[in-house]
């Protein structure tokens, strides 16, 4: 307001100040709009947000540098107070004091007509108050769960892993509760009930300070607003509050970017997810030896139900976004929600919308070429929930086949020993491929057990390679060996193999671990 008399305004927040507040407001904006693109990511706008960002991998870098000016923002913040209170620059006018809840109730009657005078408040009314306090509690409760859901196999180290869903109900709901807090509370104080421009040009006049802060309109008459620095108060300041300043700035900093960086699985998307499309050819010298691994593979896969198998696939690829607190209204850790939301058609995988949506290649989650050819052959199967029902499915198909050969020819002896012996060597193959190490086993355990027994070897269990491996191994004994009974028990911290991958170890273990 250049054209009106400065001796009727009064300066409410200085540039300093000022640039705090712009700095928070467009940074809790794009907060909150990447957040909840994430949060209700089957809406249209979601979708059409991520699509001009790049993708949701995109959103959440944008969401994750936001989260991290957000942190940087509240340890200055921490320090302007500090700096202004030490030097008695300004007194600590948002504490809350018993005043407040008078003044808070004296309003309340005001405004349903029970009293006619307004409260007389001072430089921050109690409305000013809680919604600051508001703001500082609900940025400890955003860094806490955000923290958590950005690295949850750090949390899981550390919490039970009910924590982690938890943090994302609060993580949400928090953020729900701060919009509708500035766009019902702030927002219409500060422009539609009275055009507020203080935090635009810094200035407030007269009027507007008698009528909403009349007690600091009195100070600044009585000339109590004016402070001095004395010498001895800044001595003070740089020689003991400064430095433990800065040396919990650090321990903050330092605490929060080693937890966000030291596990990189957590941050950076596995590189089979973001790079191999579904079905692709394998273009290197194993691809006949995949291939027929693949078809052997495919050979077992009718035998998988949802309990035995089928569960722990979508756990690993798809339950992140669609489980308990599911994105959209399909839950995949539920065998009654996937089954009645027809994402699965039992008998018709090409008509299943999870086979459609992941194997079209663009979808959030992939599943491994193996991981595809197990669930489709589940639901061709009639989409089995326990092992009971494929036993029947099985047995109805196949006994005609195997009894009638066997009584017709039962009356020459020599020749069901002939029938027989084919089918071990072939069983043999399909229950005991050979893997080895080098080829097959190496690569799961570095990716399922590295974070914890490769680079970081605890419990005294080093994996990194054969020889260490063996502590935890017993050759030709999956059952005895703690490398399996400790993933298989479901309970393991960090380490969640799939069925084939499980499979795969105990199998190798089988045939004597090479």
């Amino acid at each position: 307001m250049p054209n009106e008399d400065k001796s009727t305004m009064f300066l409410r927040f200085p540039l300093s100040t000022r640039i705090e507040h712009w700095v928070l407001a467009v940074d809790f904006t794009i907060l909150a709009i990447t957040g909840f693109a994430q949060l209700y990511n089957t809406l249209s706008v979601s979708i059409w947000f991520t699509g001009v960002v790049g993708g949701i991998e995109n959103v959440r870098v944008i969401h994750h540098i936001c989260a991290i000016i957000m942190v940087f923002q509240s340890i200055i913040h921490l320090g302007v107070i500090l700096y202004r209170s030490n030097l008695h620059l300004t007194k600590l006018h948002m504490m809350p004091t018993l005043e407040d809840a008078y003044n808070a109730f004296q309003a309340f009657f005001n405004n349903i007509g029970f009293i006619k005078e307004k409260p007389k408040e001072g430089r921050y009314t109690f409305a000013e108050k809680a919604e600051y306090w508001a703001l500082i509690w609900g940025t400890v409760i955003m860094v806490v769960s955000g923290l958590m859901m950005w690295n949850p196999v750090a949390t899981a180290k550390i919490l039970p892993g009910e924590a982690i869903p938890a943090a994302k109900a609060a993580h949400g709901g928090e953020a729900i509760l701060a919009v509708l807090a500035i766009i019902v509370w702030h927002l219409y104080f500060v422009l539609i009930k009275h055009f507020n421009r203080s935090m635009y040009n810094g200035y407030v006049s007269v009027e507007d300070l008698a009528r909403e802060h009349p007690l600091e309109l009195a100070d600044i008459k009585a000339g109590l607003h004016h402070t001095e620095v004395h010498p001895e108060t800044l001595t003070r300041y740089y020689r003991f509050i400064l430095p433990q300043y800065v040396a919990l700035s650090i321990m903050l900093l330092g605490g929060f970017f080693f937890f966000i960086t030291f596990e990189d699985t957590t941050v950076i998307p596995s590189e089979p997810f973001e790079h191999t499309a579904v079905f692709s050819p394998v273009e290197s010298d194993h691809s006949d030896m995949k291939a027929i691994q693949i078809i052997e593979e495919s050979a077992r896969f009718a035998g998988f139900s949802w309990e035995t198998g089928i569960v722990c696939i979508l756990e690993s690829n798809c339950v992140g976004c669609h489980g308990s607190a599911a994105f959209g209204d399909v839950d995949l850790g539920l065998y009654e929600s996937t089954i009645g939301s027809r994402t699965v058609i039992p008998g018709d995988p090409d008509a299943s919308p999870l086979i459609r949506k992941v194997g079209a290649g663009d979808h959030h989650g992939l599943l491994s070429e193996m991981e595809l050819q197990i669930v489709r052959a589940w639901i061709t199967n009639g989409a089995p929930r326990t092992p009971e029902e494929i036993e029947i499915v099985i047995v109805e198909e196949e006994e005609p086949e195997i009894e009638e050969p066997v009584e017709s020819v039962q009356p020459d002896e020599t020749l069901p020993s002939e029938l027989e012996e084919p089918d071990e060597p072939v069983e043999e193959t399909i229950s005991a491929p050979t893997y080895t190490w080098e080829s097959d086993i190496s690569d799961i355990i570095q990716n399922k057990c590295g974070s914890c027994h490769v680079n970081m070897t605890m419990g005294g269990v080093d994996l990194s390679s054969l020889a260490s491996a063996m502590s935890v191994i017993d050759p030709g004994n999956p059952d005895g060996s703690p490398l399996v009974t400790k993933v298989a028990s479901g309970d393991h911290n960090n380490a969640t193999f799939s069925s084939t991958e499980l499979e795969k170890v105990r199998h190798w273990i089988l045939n004597g671990v090479h």
